[in-house]
């Protein structure tokens, strides 16, 4: 399960406490990132690991932008995979990150309705 409270706190500290900021950061994080998935999934099927490592490259900034080190790891280790071209690593590490995700996109609500809640300082 994912922590929404620790989300919420890495990314205000990523935005200097911007309550603002953090909710346009959500906003965009949550629009891209099944867009961003169905794009890695959709080239790491068609064996393009090229095209899939851009997106998943694009996908590790923007989790390492957040803050969230609770999916960095999966995200760096799906970009290396890809760079290096295995596709048994990819897939599992594809596996992984989608998951936890997309876990977080089922927390949306939950965490749009917390960060709502937050002050600024």
């Amino acid at each position: 399960m994912i922590d929404s409270n620790l989300l919420i706190k890495q990314l205000l500290t990523q935005c200097n406490q911007d309550i603002a900021l953090a909710h346009t950061i959500f906003d965009k994080l949550f629009e891209e990132v099944p867009q961003q998935l169905a794009q890695i999934e959709q080239s790491i099927h068609s064996n393009d690991l090229s095209a899939a490592g851009q997106v998943a490259h694009s996908l590790h900034g923007s989790i390492r932008f957040c803050g969230f080190r609770e999916f960095q790891e999966d995200a760096k280790a799906l970009e290396i995979a890809l760079q290096q071209q295995n596709i048994s690593l990819s897939q599992q590490y594809f596996s992984t990150l989608r998951k936890k995700l997309a876990n977080l996109i089922k927390q949306q609500d939950k965490i749009r309705q917390a960060l709502a809640h937050k002050k600024s300082p």
